[in-house]
């Protein structure tokens, strides 16, 4: 048996530590509709300075360069499907479904397959929790309040968590300093699941009227106000 002061769970959207802290919790992760595969392939036609992305209702594929012949894909598309697939039924998957975005991603696809690379698939989703601390142990980052890939700030929610817990920690007992984190962070952290509901739905459009309108508001739109609603979200982290 392991004796600690505090123990942090930091492992993740799918965190075993938080079934442990929580086990009276059937179902603490919020889907959005949407599922994505990463995996990286070798690519001659993408540079390190270039993002290639190809698009088709309900399907979003990004390609973008690691090195001079390496390249990172992304693949997001529409699905309700929230449990995990056999890994090696993905490539098929993923061919019979980005068919509609041209060859060019079936090509990475067998490629990869060929290759033996890793395809890592998750539902796009959000761990949504009615506390994060439960005495003397505590959910960090995803495990705690998984914002998606839609949101941008998952990575900085995390490190600004951590910081704010290890500041509590240098003049708080830690069951006290593990509520006073949660209190700090968060009202910040309900704002951006609440964006990140509303963004979904434009992140990737599922029908091409909606891929239309999209695109012509962004076309039409000052970048004066898009730079406002950027800086507006980020300022989540800044006022903490």
């Amino acid at each position: 048996m392991i004796e600690a002061d505090l123990f942090i769970g930091a492992d993740g959207m799918r965190s075993p530590s938080r079934r442990l802290v929580f086990p009276e919790l059937d179902e603490s992760i919020e889907a959005l509709g949407y599922r994505f595969v990463v995996f990286e392939a070798d690519h001659d036609d993408v540079s390190t300075t270039q993002l290639q992305s190809y698009i088709a209702p309900g399907h979003m594929a990004e390609v973008y360069g690691l090195t001079e012949k390496r390249a990172l894909v992304l693949l997001v598309w529409s699905s309700d499907d929230t449990g995990k697939f056999n890994p090696l039924d993905v490539p098929r998957l993923l061919r019979d479904e980005f068919q509609c975005v041209g060859p060019v991603i079936n090509r990475l696809v067998s490629k990869a397959e060929k290759q033996g690379e890793t395809f890592v698939d998750d539902s796009l989703s959000m761990t949504v929790l009615p506390q994060w601390s439960k005495g003397r142990c505590v959910l960090l980052g995803d495990a705690a309040h998984a914002l998606s890939l839609v949101s941008g700030q998952g990575a900085g929610m995390a490190l600004t968590g951590a910081q704010i817990l290890g500041d509590f920690l240098t003049h708080l007992e830690p069951d006290q300093a593990a509520c006073a984190y949660e209190a700090k962070l968060r009202p910040a952290i309900l704002n951006l699941q609440k964006r990140s509901r509303r963004l979904a739905k434009w992140y990737v459009p599922q029908s091409a009227w909606a891929y239309h309108q999209r695109n012509f508001l962004m076309k039409i739109l000052p970048k004066v106000l898009l730079r406002y609603q950027y800086q507006k979200s980020m300022k989540a982290e800044w006022v903490l």
